[in-house]
């Protein structure tokens, strides 16, 4: 059962069943459930992070990076590779990949790979780059 203002949805990319949780307008931080949902052991191999480029309000960018890292520290998380989608590349203004770089702080990641992917989500334009980049990264994983 979904979670108030969360959406889980199942997709198929190519011989990998990818589990989306879009978490906008969901309260993950205060929420027992979410993070037991979706920190619970099991098959988490890996975590795609959408970020909204055109997005400049730096409450909301905080907000983003504050869950960010909350959830990549789960002891289920450690370790797996992020691949960050940095959507909306089409709009004016829009973030640039350094930017998301710094304003999300992922260089504090340390011990795992990732990677951000500049996209246009509407378009389909660098999704595949980055899911790409992903299989890479779990082959090397489980080698």
């Amino acid at each position: 059962m979904p979670l108030p203002g969360c959406h889980i949805e199942g997709v198929q990319y190519r011989n990998v069943c990818i589990d989306c949780y879009d978490l906008g307008g969901c309260d993950l931080m205060g929420s027992s459930r979410a993070r037991r949902d979706f920190c619970s052991p099991g098959d988490r191999s890996a975590v795609v992070f959408v970020f909204d480029c055109s997005e400049h309000d730096v409450g909301r960018i905080e907000e983003a990076r504050r869950v960010l890292h909350q959830y990549m520290s789960e002891e289920t998380l450690v370790g797996t590779p992020l691949l960050v989608l940095a959507n909306k590349q089409d709009l004016p203004g829009a973030m640039s990949v350094d930017q998301v770089t710094e304003c999300i702080h992922l260089r504090d990641l340390v011990e795992r790979e990732w990677r951000v992917q500049p996209t246009v989500g509407i378009r389909g334009k660098g999704v595949k780059a980055g899911l790409k980049w992903l299989g890479v990264q779990l082959r090397r994983l489980r080698q």
